[in-house]
């Protein structure tokens, strides 16, 4: 019976009243919070469907080989017989089964617990019902929750005695670096290490390189899951157009004389459109522009600085050969 329950805890930066009010203030603000593009079961699923499709990682060995690497270089590190397991942002769950069927091989040390967390309810039950059907034997407690809104998480992850080893994998390139990196500060105690992965722009210079990624978000497949969160309040496709396009953040004094560059889809509005949203009535007009996403693209470079900035520090690094994404072990560093 086990294997037709799947017990899921909510935080309550997940409960429907909070979020009633970001879905209000996205539609507001003409920026729609990325958690709503993974709210629906069906958005979930197109998500998963995309990643599959566009991904780098897919069919490639050596994506594969380098996770291998990473995981085996975190395992010697962490030198403890067991340790709990926490994934923030799990997705699917795929990377973390992979590194449970490393563990069951190597028979040296085990996961006590495993979390995984994401924001949307569906990713976090299908990467726990993965691990599950890896190891029914595992302690698993998935957790539904935004990232940013909880302080106190922590607490209802008690540890099991050894350390705790925290991946962070396809995160950072759809939040803003100065709000993310001090939630994984606050995750990681002395003993602890974060995994961490970041999307890359590859070759040697930094703006041709964000260029030559675009069409893996400027496409059918990815405009139709973005348009999905609009669909759900009533808005159709031939009430404007999605566009995707580049911009430069401002430099960040201190971190890195490059500017950090994001690929950014927007709906520009064709015809008045009327919503209601929470009893609320919002007009969009002809020509106001929405933001429906962002994903920075870094350097290794870059990467290090702003970990850095949040005395993060980085022990290994690895990039794959296409240069598209890169691996990072961390520790905390007292600062």
């Amino acid at each position: 019976m086990q294997d037709h329950i799947e017990c899921l805890y909510f935080h309550s930066s997940q409960f429907p009243d909070q979020i009633a009010r970001e879905h209000e203030e996205s539609f507001l603000q003409r920026r729609i919070n990325h958690k709503f593009h993974y709210h629906t079961t069906y958005q979930s699923q197109q998500w998963l469907d995309l990643h599959n499709t566009y991904s780098p990682a897919q069919d490639n060995q050596g994506y594969h080989q380098a996770y291998k690497q990473c995981f085996y270089t975190a395992l010697d590190r962490l030198n403890h017989d067991t340790f709990d397991f926490i994934s923030l942002g799990c997705g699917g769950g795929e990377k973390e089964v992979l590194l449970h069927t490393m563990l069951t091989r190597a028979k040296q040390t085990s996961i006590a617990k495993y979390y995984p967390v994401d924001v949307s309810h569906s990713l976090t039950i299908t990467a726990a019902q993965k691990m599950r059907q890896e190891d029914s034997e595992l302690i698993i407690q998935p957790m539904v929750c935004d990232l940013l809104h909880t302080e106190e998480l922590l607490s209802y992850m008690p540890r099991s005695g050894g350390a705790r080893l925290i991946t962070f994998f396809g995160m950072i390139p759809n939040f803003n670096p100065d709000q993310i990196l001090p939630v994984l500060t606050h995750f990681l105690a002395p003993g602890d290490l974060l995994l961490f992965s970041a999307n890359l722009a590859p070759g040697d210079h930094y703006a041709s390189g964000v260029e030559s990624v675009l069409p893996q978000y400027n496409n059918s497949k990815t405009k139709s899951w973005l348009m999905s969160v609009l669909q759900d309040v009533g808005i159709s496709q031939s009430d404007g157009e999605i566009t995707v396009t580049i911009e430069t953040d401002s430099a960040e004094p201190g971190v890195d004389t490059t500017s950090l560059k994001k690929i950014t889809a927007y709906f520009t509005v064709k015809r008045l459109i009327r919503l209601k949203i929470n009893d609320k009535t919002i007009h969009w007009q002809p020509g106001e522009r929405v933001q429906l996403f962002f994903s920075y693209r870094y350097t290794t470079s870059l990467v290090k600085s702003y970990l850095k900035k949040y005395n993060i520090q980085v022990l290994h690094d690895w990039e794959f050969s296409n240069q598209e994404e890169g691996l990072y072990l961390c520790r905390r560093v007292s600062g």
